[in-house]
């Protein structure tokens, strides 16, 4: 598995062909840095012709025919077949869709459904290069050896995937090089010990690039918590209920939706103005106007308020809401009301694979009948308006950060305005770019903002680009735990809400199982809401499980889980040494008698452990290993912490 036999290729993009030096009209220079955890591939290309150039690069390495490999793409795993070509899930040319046939059978029932339009439209749509939660690395890995390639994530970049042909693992990525201009591409590859698989290589990556996967310090802490939803009126209408509610579900953080009055228009400026007009849940809902006769007046409250009046709403909605929970000003930039996109920002309006205009089909955002056009907002004129709009809004609301929505950074724009938009990519015949890079450099932009004090909150960030931004992640698929669970390794230790919850009170146990799984927190509108009568916050079984949840989220998730097991468990660890958290799930309807065995060469010494409760539990330490002996009753979770450190290395029991 030398890696001294790796290669660097170059494919005409446009040829569909292997370029020799003769033919490359490319000056390419390659620079070899070898770490103490990864060596990394510096490749400069620069373009020396008088056209346009379309590169597809590509770093190989030979691997063993004989060896039974697996091989992990970042998204899914597979067994290595000698001979046969396999190719990564995100591999496909993007004008070719498929749907992901894998998840329409694991939830023929939900994608029926489709959770409304979206989830749906969402299951048929992201395949292929528009797959979500592909991780910017992938493996090789037999029983004894381990070989991961991948990219330097800090890269902006549409187009990378992976791949096995004629015996050759390789990492591949798709640039588009003007002329005279140069591009610069980084891999990295380290070979690993595969004691827990892939999960052992994305241990290791998440060590070379802790600044993308470890939270950052100097935030509000109360974004580590539960999230909430509702529109920002209701902070400014209720008063104190509003606080008294997010209290009593113990909501920490919210979502504060669609505080603009009108979509594009993020910050209320005098010459977009317009009183007549009103996008977005901006009133009360018809449960709310029920429960609070008079309180929500809806649309009568919000038309026709001059500019003054409706900045000094907002200011005083988040002022009365950050009394209780930390406030994230909500905007979706990947939309903008027509009249104003076509007026102000043509050079930015989103355009297909076909060529034709992407219509926003969001029936939350633009609930009072607007009519928006999907934009790519970095590079252009509505790049350079929003990010001086958001920091507008952080000067003017003085909100935690800024919450944007439907991150998932995948889908594909072939228009104008992205001559001066990093990552360039190309597919048969067209150039584009995703609108993940987009996404990243506004996030960006609100990190970099009077020294990082401010926040970013998405909702599902489904690339490399934009978890690495997002400071707190949303799902609203968390029913799909292909996405779900990927999401949780793109995010790394940072915290993660899933959204939605289940409607029926069959699904609440597995709903909370999940969360103790991931060290991911329910939806506190969910927690709010009630199932037979009853609020799920006082559901016995939810109760109990919120403040272990808490502690997870606060010790955070590892991807080597340290535990061997029966197959039928799922088995996650948080923390580390002294603050080491065990999450042991039975997800069956059966009875699981278990010994799992801690592998105490992941933790600073032996331990002994208890129930998080406090109950003791039968368990063995010897140098190598802690053994629990467990009985798990169906459908319930043993959280396990630390309480103290064994030095006598002779065989002992609690």
């Amino acid at each position: 598995m030398s890696t001294k036999k790796g290669r660097i290729v170059l494919i005409d993009g446009k040829r569909k062909r292997e370029l020799t030096s003769a033919q490359r009209n490319i000056h390419l220079k390659c620079k070899k840095h070898h770490f103490k955890t990864h060596t990394a591939y510096q490749i400069a290309l620069k373009n020396i012709s008088r056209e346009q150039r379309w590169l597809e690069v590509r770093l190989l390495l030979p691997i063993n025919s004989k060896k039974n490999w697996l091989y992990w793409d970042g998204y899914q795993e597979r067994k290595v077949i000698k001979d046969k070509e396999i190719l990564a899930e995100n591999a496909e040319p993007v004008g070719k869709r498929s749907v992901i046939k894998e998840i329409n059978a694991l939830f023929p029932e939900t994608y029926r459904k489709g959770e409304g339009f979206v989830v749906g439209k969402m299951f048929k749509e992201f395949s292929g290069p528009n797959t979500l939660m592909v991780f910017p690395m992938s493996c090789v890995y037999s029983k004894d050896a381990g070989l991961a390639l991948g990219i330097e994530p800090h890269q902006y970049l549409s187009y990378y995937s992976s791949g096995i042909e004629d015996n050759n693992f390789y990492y591949t990525t798709k640039v588009v090089i003007d002329s005279h201009q140069e591009e610069k591409i980084t891999f990295i590859l380290y070979q690993f010990l595969p004691d827990y698989g892939w999960r052992s290589s994305l241990d290791r990556y998440y060590r070379i690039y802790p600044d993308c996967f470890n939270p950052r310090e100097g935030l509000d802490s109360r974004l580590t918590g539960i999230g909430v939803g509702g529109d920002f009126l209701r902070f400014c209408q209720t008063g104190n209920l509003w606080n008294k509610s997010s209290r009593r579900i113990g909501a920490s953080w919210t979502w504060s939706y669609a505080p603009f009055h009108r979509t594009g228009n993020w910050y209320p400026e005098k010459r977009n103005w317009n009183k007549k007009i009103m996008a977005g849940w901006m009133g009360g809902t018809e449960e709310t106007e029920k429960k609070y006769p008079g309180r929500y007046q809806r649309k009568p409250l919000l038309s026709n308020l001059s500019l003054k009046e409706f900045r000094h709403l907002v200011k005083k909605g988040y002022r009365i809401a950050n009394k209780s929970t930390a406030v994230m000003s909500y905007i979706i930039p990947q939309l903008c009301e027509e009249n104003l996109a076509r007026r102000e920002f043509p050079d930015s309006i989103w355009e297909r694979y076909q060529g034709k205009e992407h219509r926003s089909g969001d029936p939350g955002v633009l609930a009072n009948g607007e009519k928006a056009l999907k934009m790519y907002a970095y590079g252009n004129k509505f790049g350079n308006y929003t990010k001086r709009m958001i920091q507008k809004i952080l000067s003017a609301f003085k909100p935690a950060g800024i919450a944007f929505d439907n991150t998932e950074g995948v889908t594909t724009h072939f228009g104008g305005g992205i001559k001066k938009s990093p990552g360039r990519s190309f597919t048969e015949k067209r150039v584009y770019v995703t609108q993940g890079i987009a996404y990243a450099k506004l996030m960006e932009s609100v990190r970099n903002y009077r020294k990082g004090k401010y926040a970013v909150a998405s909702n599902t960030p489904g690339t490399y680009l934009t978890c690495r931004f997002s400071d707190v992640a949303i799902i609203e698929s968390w029913h799909n735990p292909v996405w779900a669970l990927n999401l949780r390794n793109m995010m790394g230790k940072k915290p993660i809400v899933w959204w939605g919850g289940p409607k029926e009170k069959k699904d609440v146990k597995d709903y909370i199982l999940f969360c103790l799984r991931t060290g991911g927190f329910p939806n506190g509108s969910w927690l709010g809401s009630s199932i037979g009568g009853k609020a799920l916050v006082e559901d016995p079984f939810v109760a109990k499980a919120i403040p272990i949840i808490h502690n997870l989220a606060r010790a955070g998730w590892q991807p080597i889980p340290a535990l061997k097991g029966d197959k039928r468990l799922f088995l996650e660890r948080f923390g580390e040494g002294s603050q080491t958290l065990f999450s042991i799930i039975n997800p069956t309807r059966d009875n699981i008698k278990s010994v799992v065995t801690v592998d105490n060469h992941y933790l600073d010494g032996n331990y002994l452990f208890r129930e998080y409760s406090g109950k003791r539990i039968k368990q063995t330490i010897s140098k190598k290993e802690t053994k629990l002996y467990l009985n798990l009753s169906p459908k319930t979770a043993i959280v396990l912490k630390t309480i103290g450190k064994v030095k006598n290395l002779n065989k002992g029991k609690e």
